[in-house]
């Protein structure tokens, strides 16, 4: 019901006075006040004046209007809060509208917080009578009919589409549509999960993090975003749809990425477009000329099928910015992407069927960043040169991918010089280098040392990631300008077999000042002067190390990351010898220890020694019996992680003989252990009493491990125990530490059983280490019944088709495997449903080309895959292609074992190796794709 009201002004008076109210008081109590209804009150705080007399008639005259009471009271307070109450009131004009725009929004709040901040602090009238224009104009290019149809208030269309949707420029724009597709944005998102999307959006910008969080920022100021106390953001459902309506009517991105599209969307919907999303599709061919004159990023990466794009297709994409062609098939570039003069970002990763560069490829004078890793390109363009602009390179001149594309051409250019001199020096802008090549290319070590004088002239570059295959060129680097170098030192044959995890090998590359020592022998020279300016080391079979500290502890002073790995001479970590006042490692934080034959402990002398260690992870030590001593306990205040793994003799973590010592506490920042295949482990602290921060424990195939003693289980932190059941069920509690009851009642939900009848890989890497390691390579199923060794099993969980109890494990080629023949050489049998030989050509080369894989076997539609690689990632590679899965998976033969290690062709058992599989395409006249007639 609708009441005639007026609004009087009202000066604070004796409770009950309206009339005349006293100015000496200080207090209004509204609720003992009585008003009669359709009386609204304007309080203020000054005696009527002769100089405001008339001022006080003119607000009240005003202010005689129609206004429902129940809806305008709290929107005109919000109004008043929102703009000041000092501007409201600055001038009867401004006054006057203020109230007409709250009448207009008839009580929609959001509608006049969104008016209300467009005007904040503005005293202009005319801003104030162009919001109040806009805020009932209609929009003519706005769809009514859809917004009137699900519900949304024209004035809330009016007030963000005419004045914030206006109001706001053509970035801000795109990133309210890019909203649109983040999951739950309506509900709740994390915020630095928007901001990443949005950064992705601001791709081309130089500080796309800052600029996605300035957004986010007025975008909360503008209450387009809504924030939740605990920091969560999300849009409004109206806002949201109205948004969702303006991006339908006149979209400026297309974002249908994943979706099994065989084709783009329809042409005439692109002229308007700034980003198209269409990665990782089944996309096959692109228009030829598409007219896109506003388009600034095209994502087409993962469309497996593309082969070949349009000689014009680029012509009309003046302002492009950003591509991205990644994972795809294709061959060469176009002659139009000389037309793309805008292009900053350029990525061609992952093409490996892609052999040359165009020489337009010089036009592109704009572009700042350039991936070709994994390519098959065998020499850099001359005309790289003129990319005066480029700060970023990324460049791959692997021959064993060039193998998989062998041809004609390949032969013509392999005594190429692979990167022209006077490229690098000439590209001025240019801070970051990666330079991936096979170690077994002659031809780079011919180019490698010129290379490296024009990267260590340059005054721009500040990051290099390159393979040096003598250590003695090393030599070579200048001891004034220490670049973040990202090395990979040592002549070595590429191998598939690594005893380290592809996680943990791909965690060491992103690290900054690193360097991976391959097939080394003593220490050399290079090595040892330069390696103080490192912070994370690969030891990658050394031939004849004994301990770390034959580098000097010195030069080992600044590691915060070490990876060890078949360094069968290494007895130890730290010798002792070489202390004296030296402090060993003591800025190492992180140590990953794998297959160290002759390995008996950690460190000889341990004062002084890893004071930062948060974790250790130690996998298959066979002769390893020392991990902590007491002394060591004292120097490990931030160790979070304790992973061991198969290490035989172990038979407790911390040796000591000291029963008075059981009364302190140890490892106050202890989190997580896991135990897994310690056949002779007793005991895990040997009485000693941990502090309370444990949180989680791992075992599995701990035999001797009989009782848990009350000082390893103290902590009140403890989450989860997980291990086998009837280890659980079988544990003795000792009457003196736990009382008669035997096992305390609060640990009862706190253990987690494994499950024997699905996939026990799966289970442990649910409860892997939270720090940094995943469940290790060696990732093993143990037949408990009957075998000591452990079973080997894939690197990452997989799901086996028909896994019943003990089936894995009764593989008898386990049983006969020694320290030096204890290979994870899997076998990957898969249904690949493909009938085309052209595509299952293409699948053929997309498995064999993966790490790790060295022998791929086709039988009709079926792939048998040997080999160390990564099963999940075999059956992702191919799903990209059909509907492909997994049959079965286990160990090779001992034969193939032994083949493989040797690196010699696996001609046994109809699998036919990956060289014949090259040699034979190189003959093939199907220009690169292998004639599968010879597979089969």
């Amino acid at each position: 019901m609708n009441h005639s009201t007026t609004l009087i002004p009202l000066k604070p008076t004796s409770i009950g006075e309206v009339d005349h109210v006293d100015a000496n008081s200080n207090k209004l109590d509204l609720q003992q006040v009585y008003f009669p209804t359709g009386i609204v009150v304007l309080i203020t705080t000054e005696l009527p004046t002769r100089e405001n007399k008339d001022d006080d008639f003119r607000i009240t005259c005003m202010m005689d209007l129609n206004i429902r009471i129940q809806d305008h009271l709290l929107p005109w307070q919000v109004i008043c809060s929102y703009v000041g109450y000092y501007t409201i009131f600055s001038s009867f004009d401004i006054t006057r509208i203020a109230m007409q725009i709250v009448k207009e929004c008839h009580g929609h709040l959001l509608a006049i917080v969104l008016v209300a901040n467009y005007l904040k602090s503005t005293d202009e009238v005319k801003q104030w009578e162009l919001a109040l224009d806009k805020l009932s104009s209609l929009n003519p290019s706005y769809d009514y009919q859809g917004s009137d149809q699900i519900g949304i208030s024209r004035v809330m269309v009016h007030a963000f589409v005419n004045i914030i949707w206006e109001d706001i420029n053509h970035g801000e724009k795109l990133c309210l549509e890019r909203m649109l597709f983040v999951h739950n944005i309506k509900i709740r998102v994390q915020r630095d999960v928007l901001v990443s999307t949005l950064c992705t959006t601001l791709l081309g910008h130089a500080r796309e993090a800052n600029l996605a969080q300035l957004h986010i920022k007025k975008f909360l100021d503008h209450f387009v975003l809504l924030e939740y106390a605990s920091g969560e953001v999300y849009v409004p459902v109206e806002t949201y749809d109205i948004i969702k309506s303006l991006h339908t009517s006149n979209p400026s991105i297309v974002s249908h990425g994943a979706l099994g599209l065989t084709e783009p969307p329809y042409i005439g919907r692109w002229h308007g477009l700034i980003r198209i999303e269409l990665m990782d599709n089944k996309i096959c061919e692109l228009p030829q000329s598409p007219d896109c004159p506003k388009l600034e990023v095209l994502l087409l990466q993962g469309n497996a099928d593309l082969l070949d794009i349009p000689d014009s297709f680029f012509d009309h994409m003046p302002l492009l910015q950003h591509l991205d062609l990644s994972y795809t098939s294709i061959r060469d570039l176009p002659p139009s992407v000389s037309k793309l003069t805008q292009l900053k970002k350029f990525y061609l990763r992952g093409c490996d069927l892609f052999m040359e560069l165009p020489p337009q490829i010089g036009q592109l004078k704009n572009l700042q960043e350039f991936d070709l890793d994994h390519t098959l390109i065998i020499h850099l363009a001359e005309e790289i040169r003129e990319l005066i602009n480029l700060q970023s390179l990324t460049l791959c001149f692997d021959r064993y991918h060039h193998l998989l594309g062998h041809c004609k051409k390949s032969k013509k250019n392999s005594n190429s010089t692979i990167i022209p001199p006077g490229v690098i020096s000439n590209l001025i802008q240019l801070s970051y280098l990666s330079i991936n090549v096979d170690p077994e290319d002659e031809g780079w070590n011919e180019n490698i040392i010129s290379v490296l004088m024009e990267i260590f002239g340059s005054d721009t570059l500040e990051t290099v990631n390159i393979y040096v295959p003598r250590a003695e060129l090393l030599e070579l680097i200048p001891s004034t300008r220490f670049l973040n170098f990202k090395l990979v030192v040592g002549h070595h044959v590429k191998r598939f077999i690594s005893r380290v995890t592809p996680e943990l090998e791909q965690k060491f590359e992103n690290c900054d000042y690193s360097i991976k020592f391959v097939n080394g022998e003593n220490i050399p020279n290079g090595v040892k002067m330069n390696l103080g300016h490192f912070k994370a080391l690969y030891l990658d079979r050394h031939m004849t190390i004994k301990n770390l500290s034959d580098f000097g502890l010195r030069n080992l002073f600044g590691l915060q990351v070490c990876i060890l790995a078949e360094c069968n001479e290494m007895e130890t970590i730290v010798d002792g010898g070489y202390l004296h006042d030296e402090h060993a490692l003591p800025n190492l934080e992180f140590l990953s220890i794998f297959y160290m034959k002759n390995l008996r402990s950690i460190c000889e002398s341990p004062e002084h020694s890893f004071l930062h260690l948060k974790s250790i992870a130690l996998h298959t030590c066979p002769m390893l019996t020392t991990i902590f001593t007491l002394e060591s306990l004292y120097n490990l205040p931030l160790l979070e992680e304790i992973i061991i793994e198969d290490c035989p003799k172990v038979t407790t973590l911390i040796s000591h003989d000291s029963p008075e010592q059981k009364t302190m506490a140890f490892l106050p920042r202890l989190r997580m252990i896991t135990l897994l295949y310690l056949p002779e482990l007793v005991n895990i602290f040997n009485g000693l009493h941990v502090e309370q921060a444990l949180e989680k424990m791992v075992f599995y195939y701990c035999p001797k491990l009989q009782s848990l003693s009350k000082w390893e289980l103290s902590s009140k932190s403890l989450k989860i125990i997980k291990g086998e059941n009837k280890w659980w069920e079988a544990l003795k509690w000792n009457v003196a530490e736990w009382g008669d009851a035997g096992r305390p009642i609060f640990l009862e939900p706190i253990f987690s059983p494994i499950n024997e009848e699905a996939d026990i890989l799966t289970q442990l890497a649910a409860h892997q280490g939270f720090m940094y390691l995943p469940i290790s390579s060696s990732g093993r199923l143990m037949a408990k019944s009957s075998l000591k060794e452990p079973v080997l099993s894939p690197l990452a969980p997989v799901p086996l088709l028909n896994h019943s109890k003990g089936e894995v494990q009764k593989q008898k080629a386990v049983t006969e495997l020694t320290m030096d023949q204890s290979v994870s050489v899997k076998e990957l049998v898969l249904k690949v449903p493909i009938y085309d030989g052209k595509i299952k050509n293409k699948a053929l080369k997309m498995v064999a080309s993966l790490e790790g894989v060295v022998c791929v076997a086709v039988e009709r539609q079926k792939f048998t895959v040997t080999g160390n690689m990564d099963p999940e990632a075999v059956l992702k590679k191919l799903r990209k292609l059909c509907d492909a899965e997994i049959l079965s998976l286990g160990l090779a033969s001992k034969n193939e074992i032994v083949l493989y290690e040797e690196s010699t062709r696996n001609k046994n058992k109809g699998h036919t190796d990956i060289n014949e599989i090259l040699s034979a395409e190189a003959t093939s006249k199907n220009k690169g794709h292998t004639d599968i007639s010879l597979l089969d």
